[in-house]
């Protein structure tokens, strides 16, 4: 059922999603380079969005862009995940080398960024969460200009098994929290490795389902373009020339062959944004 357009939600606050570990960060931080735009990186606690009607939801992530639009035009602060004070796309602690390899941890934080940037007062206003806006998607359309970034479905299965992340065993707990179906699917399935096949498809159906073809975004056109591919989102990003480097074939796990096995008996969602006989081709 589509929820009427409840609130004059400004045609600049914008909702960014993705999957897992797919680029949303750097996207962030591309973005936070162009002009009259910021990004802010889970910023939310997420958590107060749980059992809410779509209203209250709704009510509640505008009432958060309008505070931190404010507080970021009268002195540049904002609220965001980070490392040392700045939005970064490296979260996690350098891989370890040798046998007994350990996923590695994470180590941002939330809290407020300062912003050094000159910004007039229709600013565009990038909020991104993987997990929770995914799930909301059919409630955050009808309010806003929602956009995706996605990925090698091999990549980021692999970048999932390789740090310390609920994915890495299959699980989602915001989305879950916000889509019992899901929960209970997961829940269902003992191997976690065809857990994340699940959740990896539900994740494309949601995209599929939800967001404006020209709206989503892969993560090696990203790269490719050097961050201009996200000039859909800013139109600025069209002069980005940022040196980038595709991370696809850097994130191999101890379980690639299984993996593969698995991605190549699926006939799910992600096979309508990305070929089978590219799959190896990361």
């Amino acid at each position: 059922m589509m929820i009427r357009k409840l609130f004059q939600t400004p045609k600049n606050n914008v909702i960014l999603t993705g999957l897992p570990r797919s680029g949303t960060t750097l996207a962030c931080v591309l973005l936070n380079k162009t002009e009259n735009c910021i990004a802010l990186d889970e910023p939310m606690q997420v958590h107060k969005l749980f059992r809410q009607s779509s209203t209250s939801q709704l009510k509640l992530i505008n009432s958060f862009f309008k505070e931190n639009r404010k507080s970021l035009l009268k002195n540049g602060v904002a609220v965001s995940k980070h490392v040392g004070g700045v939005v970064s796309d490296n979260h996690f602690e350098a891989a370890k080398s040798g046998e007994n390899q350990s996923k590695r941890a994470n180590i941002e934080e939330r809290g407020s960024v300062r912003f050094n940037k000159i910004l007039d007062k229709d600013f565009r206003l990038v909020v991104k969460h993987p997990a929770a806006f995914t799930a909301l998607l059919p409630t955050l359309k009808t309010e806003f200009a929602c956009f995706a970034i996605i990925r090698n479905p091999l990549a980021t299965l692999l970048s999932w098994n390789a740090n310390n992340l609920p994915v890495s065993e299959g699980f989602s707990p915001a989305a879950e929290k916000l889509n019992l179906t899901l929960k209970a699917n997961l829940a269902s399935i003992e191997n976690k490795h065809q857990r994340q096949i699940v959740l990896l498809n539900w994740y494309f159906e949601q995209f599929k389902k939800h967001i404006q073809p020209e709206h989503i975004i892969r993560y090696e056109d990203m790269v490719a373009s050097r961050g201009r591919a996200l000039s859909v989102i800013n139109k600025s990003a069209s002069l980005l020339q940022e040196n980038l480097t595709n991370k696809n074939a850097n994130d191999q796990g101890n379980d690639t062959r299984k993996l593969i096995a698995l991605l190549e008996q699926d006939n799910g969602a992600m096979w309508h944004f990305y070929k089978k006989d590219l799959l190896l081709k990361i």
